[in-house]
């Protein structure tokens, strides 16, 4: 079983998204993940608005999985990484209690918020955003356990339906834009979640 940030590692080492120099990140690769955040957040708090529970899974390890990407870009394998035994420990099963998203929503983009300003504040100071980052990660952790969804299964799927993807060899191939993007080839198939939100 691989950690996190060996999944997110195995990831960009595939797909060429190796860490950028300080200036590079912060002249074209942060905004970049910026808008890449702030998608996935959004497309959190739509599941939540239309109240479909395994989409909004899929959000939060779609947005755990932007953080912990960005978080990579910024240290590289100075990261440390998150190891299996707190892994295991995180994800044992727990009955729901009262689901509450939007406090969770609100929560996570807060720490999104933050994380932003203290880039924009401290542009050479990585370690403010490295810090909101790994809080974004247990954040979206705490929440899942508290409802009794299966995180680590769900990453699992994603993580295998992200590395059947191709890099976008222009910024055309991109709906975001980027060269730094990631994009879905013809017939690929996103991640089933149904069975983890019954």
């Amino acid at each position: 079983m691989s950690t996190y940030l060996e999944d997110i590692a195995e990831f960009h080492g595939k797909f060429e998204l190796l860490p950028p120099t300080l200036s590079t990140f912060l002249s074209e690769v942060y905004e970049f993940r910026q808008k890449f955040l702030l998608e996935e957040l959004y497309e959190l708090q739509t599941s939540w608005h239309n109240n479909h529970l395994p989409e909004y899974l899929d959000a939060l390890v779609d947005l755990d999985y932007v953080g912990l990407g960005t978080l990579f870009l910024i240290t590289g394998t100075d990261a440390n990484l998150l190891n299996k035994e707190e892994m295991e420990l995180q994800h044992r099963p727990r009955l729901p209690t009262s689901i509450n998203f939007i406090a969770n929503v609100n929560n996570l983009g807060g720490i999104l918020y933050r994380t932003f300003e203290s880039i924009r504040m401290y542009p050479h100071e990585m370690r403010f955003p490295q810090a909101y980052l790994r809080e974004l990660h247990k954040g979206i952790i705490q929440h899942s356990r508290e409802q009794g969804l299966n995180f680590l299964e769900a990453w699992n799927r994603v993580h295998y339906c992200n590395m059947q993807k191709v890099r976008a060899l222009r910024a055309e191939d991109s709906t975001r834009g980027s060269i730094y993007d990631v994009v879905k080839p013809p017939g690929w198939v996103k991640p089933d979640l149904t069975d983890l939100c019954q």
